[in-house]
């Protein structure tokens, strides 16, 4: 009787372990294959990128329809956007990025150019919901045909650069694996302002035991130097204004942020007309690789930064 109940204790173990182990590889195949972690359990943030692409010797105009989704008031909050790339208000290459740690392979699958993987038509699902009782699992669909004549094995070729004072252009071949792989943040080498507030923030309310509630709810990300219809009661720690702001508030957001972080003036620095702006990249669609007086030609012809509605 005693090796009997041994037996089946061992068995049941034996059991147990398997399972776990299928469970461990299923997941680990679900995020691999069918939704990463930074889809299946997004975090908001607000950052931007100039992002040109020529495709058939032509530059995409995302000003296109195609392209193009509509603002959504509160978005330029911390409230998490129902998608986590945009274009908006009928303005060229500016790429709103609204979740934390997307790739420029995801970028490019939302679009229509998969070279990443997975299922064509959708980058993921969004778990946010189910996880707070509210509602199912949302799917995060792309943008399939936005792209046309590109496909998994087109061959991209990749720079980053800018446009200096004085009409100086400099830009650099990137490695196509690091870009469709790394978070964009990594790829430019320049982090989200929103990050970084918000992780002084939370150092500084963890010293005040602020609840995270509180903490959450207080975060605006202002990438856009502009207010919110409706966003009258912004903690001022937080709010990150551009050099060429005229708010009346700058003065005082320019203290209020230094108090948070030491850094906050050379932070500031790195901020373009639109804030949060990590880089330019232009992407060719082609067999053979393009001439360097081609690539400078598209870093001189960045479209020129403007206010913008705070928005998707």
């Amino acid at each position: 009787m005693k090796n009997w109940n041994k037996k089946k204790l061992l068995n049941v173990l034996t059991t147990f372990v398997i399972l776990t182990l299928l469970l461990g590889i299923g997941a680990i195949l679900f995020e691999k294959f069918v939704s990463p972690k930074n889809i299946s359990f997004p975090v908001s943030d607000h950052l931007h990128f100039r992002m040109q692409i020529v495709s058939g010797g032509r530059n995409l105009n995302f000003a296109d329809d195609s392209f193009q989704e509509p603002y959504i008031p509160g978005s330029c909050q911390s409230d998490l956007t129902t998608t986590p790339i945009h274009f908006h208000d009928n303005f060229d290459q500016v790429n709103h990025i609204h979740w934390s740690n997307i790739t420029g392979g995801q970028v490019l699958k939302y679009y229509g150019l998969n070279k990443i993987g997975g299922f064509n038509d959708f980058l993921g699902w969004n778990f946010e919901k189910l996880i707070k009782l509210k509602g199912f699992p949302e799917k995060i669909s792309t943008k399939e045909n936005a792209i046309l004549g590109a496909n998994k094995n087109s061959k991209i070729w990749i720079y980053s650069g800018d446009a200096l004072p004085g009409g100086k252009v400099t830009f650099q071949e990137r490695n196509e694996v690091e870009f469709l792989t790394e978070d964009l943040e990594k790829f430019f080498g320049k982090e989200s302002l929103i990050k970084i507030q918000r992780r002084d923030v939370e150092e500084e309310n963890k010293k005040n035991k602020v609840s995270f509630v509180q903490l959450f709810s207080s975060i605006n990300a202002h990438a856009h130097g502009g207010v919110d219809d409706g966003d009258n009661d912004i903690d001022n720690r937080i709010i990150a204004q551009t050099p060429e702001s005229n708010n009346s508030n700058s003065n005082q957001s320019e203290k209020s942020s230094r108090d948070v972080d030491p850094n906050a003036d050379k932070n500031k620095e790195r901020l373009e007309k639109i804030n949060n702006l990590i880089g330019n990249v232009v992407i060719f669609i082609q067999d053979q690789k393009p001439d360097n007086d081609t690539v400078k030609e598209k870093f001189s012809n960045l479209t020129p930064l403007k206010d913008s509605t705070c928005g998707g």
